[in-house]
């Protein structure tokens, strides 16, 4: 049961990558390659082009560029059957995916500090700023556990990764969700410190139960892990739907 509950999730996780990469791609990307990063000016990013601030308008683009990168080939770096029948390009596309979230991590927090975000405050700085020393943190770990040949200890800290890397997602799926429910204009900042941090927290905290259910052999427990993988697929999935709904598809003028 907990095989299946995992493939589903997975199925909804791929998916919705994948949603958001091609929303990246048609309302970043593409702009930038064909306008220059000047495209982004406006209501595009907030703080996404700055006149006079070179360091920082490439800090912003190697953020979203990259992030296309993280999320095409995070979620192909837990599908067994790649890892097994194409090792070779799992360690390539694997150590692409530790360099890309890096990168990205150090300039998402340069974006923080450097630029700030005037939607944001201090706490949200805080929230982001401790998800991006985790993805470094949790890069070297993940390194360093395949490099000793600990094969069992590296997917783990690997699996801990793509959770956090997933966060810049996981913020838009609950922004989604947010704006299903239409809560009022008076919850959006608690909403937006909440959110700064539970991006990350909350699917390492789904992730670490599921390696303890792991090492127990109580059914209970088994049913319970299913059950909440169940649940964060069904999440994932209408966070998806919601979030192209409410955030991604206005941005296109049909």
């Amino acid at each position: 049961m907990i095989k299946k509950a995992i493939s589903v999730w997975f199925l909804t996780t791929l998916l919705g990558q994948w949603v958001f990469i091609i929303y990246l791609l048609f309302y970043y990307i593409f702009p930038a390659i064909q306008k220059g990063l000047v495209a982004w000016s406006g209501n595009q990013l907030v703080t996404g082009y700055v006149v006079n601030d070179s360091v920082g308008n490439y800090a912003v683009a190697t953020h979203i560029f990259i992030s296309v990168l993280i999320l095409g080939f995070g979620p192909l770096q837990l599908v067994p059957k790649i890892r097994n029948q194409f090792p070779v390009f799992h360690r390539w596309a694997g150590r692409i995916y530790l360099f890309a979230v890096v990168i990205t991590s150090f300039a998402g927090l340069y974006m923080v500090w450097a630029r700030g975000n005037p939607q944001a405050g201090l706490i949200e700085h805080i929230g982001t700023t401790l998800g991006g020393v985790l993805i470094i943190i949790f890069s070297i770990l993940t390194y360093h556990y395949i490099r000793v040949n600990q094969i069992i200890t590296h997917s783990r800290w690997a699996l801990r990764l793509f959770m956090v890397a997933s966060g810049v997602w996981y913020i838009r799926l609950g922004y989604g969700w947010f704006y299903f429910f239409d809560f009022p204009n008076n919850l959006v900042k608690t909403f937006s410190i909440f959110i700064s941090y539970a991006n990350y927290l909350v699917p390492l905290v789904f992730l670490e139960y599921y390696f303890f259910t792991c090492r127990k052999t109580q059914k209970l427990l088994k049913y319970s892990i299913s059950l909440l993988i169940f649940l964060f697929a069904i999440f994932t999935m209408l966070g998806t739907i919601f979030a192209t709904k409410y955030i991604w598809l206005p941005k296109f003028n049909f």
